[in-house]
């Protein structure tokens, strides 16, 4: 590191060529000394930046499967679900009063079951003993057999029930937010009818078009950072999830999806974050001059300069060089 003395100059920074410059000098103060450093090379990654969304991964208009009264809404919107969880359950007498007559004829068809069995070893036996014809055994398997195909029946109507009066109750299908709900107890609903919409919320989805130039340059791995003006001193990372293989026509754009753990529900859907996606690897980096932050003068008007030092013999001088922004913009 060298020294030189130069004086009437008020100046922060670097010069492209062989060196650069910092000091900080008054018009009308003494002479200070100045520092030159050599201008740096580095390879840096080719980024682009973007816009994106965030979006939930997995989102649900929940119907109802049968028609009905809405006796009971569970939950409303803003709450947080389980998997699993009734959400809003229909009138179900009806198809209570259905499970419990399937019960029923379960319940007479299991006992006719057990009495053809009994008949028909009892037959068996008798027939060992050659005190009964013949057709009398075979009467009593045959009333065995059909017993079994009764209550075979009966258990198929029974699950069947179940299943119906099941139906009454709609369940989350998976942990989530209830964003948007469409009815209240007294309404009548048919199936299929939409009651309310579920959003996940543990891991969320980041959605931004990629310009078919890059297509190329970025598949499922690709590292990908983010923030958002809702988080602004928190940076996010995650591995490209899915590039979608079929774009937009009109806008000559491809859908990237960049799933990321969203564990303490820092981040919603409906967010808009600003997304940085490298697109090579550090082989592949270009490389540029490099200098430091300090060296960097900064305007009042936002512009932005460095200082340039040129040795002619024994004479040096230093000026403003603003073609070299380009460094760092």
């Amino acid at each position: 590191m060298k020294r030189k003395w130069i004086p009437s100059v008020f100046c922060a920074a670097l010069l492209t060529g062989i060196s650069l410059i910092a000091c900080a000098v008054a018009q009308d103060d003494p002479p200070s000394p100045v520092t030159i450093e050599t201008v740096g090379s580095a390879r840096l990654p080719h980024t682009l930046e973007l816009p994106g969304t965030i979006t939930a991964r997995r989102s649900s208009a929940l119907s109802v499967e049968v028609d009905g009264l809405v006796a009971e809404v569970l939950v409303d919107e803003g709450d947080l679900v389980s998997e699993g969880q009734p959400m809003l359950r229909l009138r179900a007498t009806p198809a209570q009063l259905t499970l419990d007559s399937a019960r029923a004829e379960l319940a007479r068809a299991e006992a006719h079951t057990r009495l053809a069995a009994l008949r028909e070893q009892r037959n068996a036996e008798l027939r060992a003993a050659q005190m009964v014809p013949e057709e009398s055994y075979d009467v009593a398997i045959a009333e065995l057999r059909q017993s079994e195909a009764e209550l075979a029946g009966a258990r198929a109507r029974l699950a069947l029930a179940q299943d119906r009066l099941e139906r009454h109750l709609v369940r989350a299908p998976f942990a989530g937010v209830v964003s948007e709900k469409r009815t209240e107890a007294g309404a009548w609903v048919r199936a299929g009818e939409i009651v309310a919409t579920l959003e996940e919320l543990d891991t969320v989805r980041v959605r931004f078009a990629l310009p078919q130039i890059h297509y190329a340059k970025v598949g499922n791995g690709t590292s990908v950072s983010f923030r958002s003006d809702a988080l602004p001193a928190e940076k996010f990372t995650a591995p490209v999830t899915t590039k979608v293989r079929v774009g937009s026509s009109s806008a000559r754009t491809f859908p990237v999806l960049v799933d990321i753990a969203n564990p303490e529900g820092h981040l919603a859907p409906g967010m808009s974050v600003d997304v940085t996606v490298q697109l090579s690897d550090p082989l592949e980096a270009t490389t540029h001059p490099t200098v430091s932050a300090d060296s960097i003068v900064h305007r009042p008007d936002g512009s932005e300069l460095i200082w340039r030092v040129a040795e002619n013999g024994d004479a040096t001088t230093v000026q403003p060089d603003r073609k070299a922004e380009r460094w760092w913009h």
